[in-house]
């Protein structure tokens, strides 16, 4: 045989296992596509040619966190009601893996509110390849809170009274050169139209948080410390609700505050304060602290510690009223999803439980901050920054989040 035709017949041969395997390829994608495109059109042809009619979804149910096994053709039943409308939804095939007549397939599903990751074990039957098995995972993106009214692209800090009527928050104008307080009310499950507080506007004012019996707003000032004529750093403050509205501000004192800055003050059922602080005696950048209140007197504030504090950043401190877990911006050594991340530690008898991270239903690679409850703990608020000229933040909410405590007290672990 001639030597230059046998050289290109070997050629040949070892190519057609590359070529096998991209034509497989070319299958199991459009198998995935069939189901991704079928979904996304309202194309149920499509989407049920995808599956093997005894294929089965399996998933963790995120509302009762409980395992479910449902067969696929309940899905489809369901996917019919949305016949021949258009998804508002991307979605990408994220990797492909092929062993001869089996395979798996990753896939994303991007919609305004949520994220699917989706798992596909899939065989090659009868010549065709299906879904045999489906898993997947929900990645719920917290959404914009009032974004008609409060969301404006300039906000954080929303804080709601315990009726639900009344809410305080700070109005940062795509910055920090200029920080002022903003009020709203409900009419009629509508906030309204919101303005700036009559004691905010001259100085830099943020963080307002409500008492747990709602008497009571605490807020950062950096206005003049009483006795002083010039705005320093930021202090605790805070305004009483009487018979004729809100009392002037006044300061929380010199046992509270420092000559540090002291901020983002969250306050308990029986009056104990929670804040963040750069004083001195921390164990670094900004520690969270602790003042207890006995006979209406704060009394010196204690570090909570080496499991809360470390030589970083920790703060925004959001107690919860009975001061069994608390939520702030801190690390779980475990889990880091960007610029900043909510966590959470629970109190067993005077001990914080490690950091647990809140999670991608909550935390991005942005910063989140400035967390609060409200609807007595069943709703998480708090803030995302996108940081730029200028800062983009809004206030994002979080519902069913008593659920995902829960969830998190039940794996909370404690140092010896």
């Amino acid at each position: 045989m001639n030597k230059h035709l046998t050289t290109a017949l070997l050629l040949l041969i070892g190519c057609l296992p590359a070529t096998a395997q991209q034509t497989e390829r070319a299958q199991v994608e459009a198998a995935a596509l069939d189901y991704l495109d079928g979904g996304t059109y309202g194309d149920t042809t499509r989407l049920i040619r995808a599956f093997h009619p005894s294929a089965t979804m399996k998933f963790v149910d995120k509302t009762t966190g409980q395992f479910r096994d449902v067969p696929i053709a309940d899905y489809l039943n369901r996917a019919k009601a949305s016949a021949g409308q258009r998804a508002n939804r991307t979605t990408r095939i994220l990797a492909i893996d092929i062993t001869g007549t089996a395979a798996q397939a990753k896939l994303e599903i991007n919609a305004p509110t949520h994220t699917f990751i989706d798992y596909f074990n899939l065989l090659k039957i009868d010549g065709r390849w299906q879904v045999v098995s489906k898993i997947f995972n929900r990645i719920d993106k917290a959404p914009l809170y009032a974004p008609d009214t409060v969301s404006t692209n300039d906000v954080f800090g929303l804080t709601i009274a315990p009726d639900g009527q009344t809410a305080f928050f700070v109005k940062s104008y795509g910055g920090r050169d200029t920080l002022h307080l903003y009020t709203t009310s409900r009419q009629n499950g509508q906030w309204q139209k919101p303005s700036r507080v009559p004691f905010s506007g001259q100085y830099k004012d943020i963080d307002p948080f409500f008492s747990p019996d709602g008497s009571t707003l605490i807020f950062n000032s950096n206005r003049p410390k009483p006795g002083r004529n010039q705005p320093g750093d930021f202090d605790i403050w805070a305004i009483r609700r009487t018979n004729k509205g809100w009392s002037e501000p006044y300061h929380l004192g010199a046992t509270v505050n420092s000559d540090s800055s002291d901020f983002y003050a969250s306050v308990a059922a029986n009056g104990t304060l929670y804040f963040s602080s750069t004083r001195q005696g921390g164990l670094g950048k900004a520690d969270i602290w602790r003042s207890v209140q006995r006979n209406g007197v704060y009394q010196k504030p204690e570090n909570l510690g080496t499991t809360l504090n470390t030589g970083d950043y920790e703060g925004n401190p959001c107690i919860a009223p009975n001061e069994d877990f608390i939520i702030y911006v801190g690390r779980d050594s475990q889990q880091d999803y960007g610029d900043g991340d909510l966590v959470i530690s629970f109190n067993q008898n005077g001990r914080w439980s490690r950091p647990q991270n809140l999670g991608p239903d909550i935390n991005t690679a942005d910063a989140e901050f400035a967390p609060t409850l409200t609807d007595g703990g069943k709703t998480l608020l708090f803030g995302r920054i996108k940081r730029g000229k200028p800062l983009i933040e809004n206030v994002h909410i979080i519902r069913q989040f008593d659920r995902l405590v829960e969830r998190l007290r039940s794996s909370a672990q404690f140092d010896s």
